[in-house]
């Protein structure tokens, strides 16, 4: 178990954080009973836009309820909030969740700039899924901290660090920054509105090493095979690569086989590299806020026994995994060893 510190959530009264946490709570409830009921309803949606231009069609009635959502935001009041369950699910959103203060407006795209409010900062500093994601990124800047600076120069300037479905790079750039290294950081994304995002964001964050924004479909597998040749070819496999936001994006849901897919990803990680990722668990609290309330689509939620079969099947030994648990108990964290010889089994 991984306990954070977040100044975010510390930084409001008992009493503002009682009474979220009600808030929370009893819109997660109705969301949780309405859904068993079979009551959610919510029109079809689009999932993934492949690296074409086309749009992968996929229905989205199973996630989200507007009776829920509507009455969670009624009594949260806050103009801001509603605005900005409009950004989901586009990376833009979690910059808000990322830092409740970094942004004084939310772009509405009718009604144009509104003011963030304090009910807006409250909701982003004190919900269980905005500390979550606080969290994970925490425990991965602190894992990146203890690993790169082994490779590369001094200082870690020739770290090579590619950031799978990297959305704004937020996480990534803050942790290249906590662990004092300056890599050769490759940003992969689909939505080319985040690779733009991102680009802008490294200046603000102080993110001071070497930026490639490659925008891939990182689901089809002739994709991943044209990005580890073209790592090879400018000078080698990466030697850390994150992918924080994307594993619960993987199965039936969208029709990606998880394993196939990590091992593309794998298979782009030098021997001896490190692969960080993270999972959001089955077992985490108050799911159907995330899904039904805010209606966060197609999120597999995994147990830890889940994730290592996932992990197994991709052909990789259980040996060179170490699962992290936050104390939130939204996500679990993976870091896996790559090694630099075929796994022997020394207890032979």
């Amino acid at each position: 178990m991984v306990e954070v510190a977040d100044p975010f959530v510390s930084r409001w009264s008992r009493r503002d954080r009682e009474r979220y946490d009600n808030l929370e709570a009893a819109a997660d409830e109705l969301a949780r009973a309405r859904r068993v009921a079979g009551a959610w309803q919510r029109k079809p949606g689009s999932a993934y836009s492949l690296q074409d231009g086309t749009i992968a069609a996929k229905t989205i009635s199973q996630w989200g309820d507007p009776v829920t959502s509507t009455d969670f935001l009624a009594r949260l009041d806050s103009p801001a909030t509603t605005t900005w369950r409009g950004l989901i699910p586009s990376a833009k959103a979690l910059l808000y969740l990322a830092d409740p203060w970094a942004h004084d407006h939310v772009q509405d795209p009718d009604a144009g700039l509104v003011s963030v409010d304090d009910a807006a900062r409250v909701a982003w500093s004190l919900s269980l899924d905005a500390v979550a994601i606080r969290s994970r990124a925490a425990v991965m800047a602190d894992l990146v901290a203890g690993r790169a600076i082994h490779f590369g120069s001094a200082g870690g300037s020739g770290l090579r660090w590619l950031s799978v479905a990297c959305g704004t790079a937020l996480p990534a750039f803050q942790a290249a920054v906590a662990a004092g290294v300056e890599p050769d950081m490759w940003l992969v994304d689909i939505d080319r509105d985040a690779l733009g995002l991102a680009a802008g964001l490294a200046d603000t964050v102080g993110f001071n090493g070497r930026l490639s924004t490659k925008r891939t479909n990182i689901f089809n597998p002739d994709s991943m095979d044209a990005l580890r040749a073209e790592l090879v070819d400018s000078g080698g496999l990466a030697e850390l690569i994150d992918m924080m936001g994307i594993f619960e994006y993987t199965g039936d849901n969208l029709g990606v086989d998880p394993a196939g897919f990590l091992k593309s990803v794998w298979d782009c990680l030098a021997p001896g590299g490190l692969l960080v990722t993270g999972q959001m668990r089955a077992d985490r609290p108050r799911p159907d806020f995330t899904t039904g309330v805010i209606g966060w689509p197609y999120i597999e939620l995994r147990t830890p026994d889940d994730l290592m079969r996932i992990i197994q099947t991709a052909g990789i030994h259980p040996d060179n995994v170490e699962l992290h648990l936050p104390a939130d108990g939204v996500y679990m964290i993976a870091t896996i060893t790559k090694p630099h010889k075929p796994y022997q089994d020394k207890r032979r």
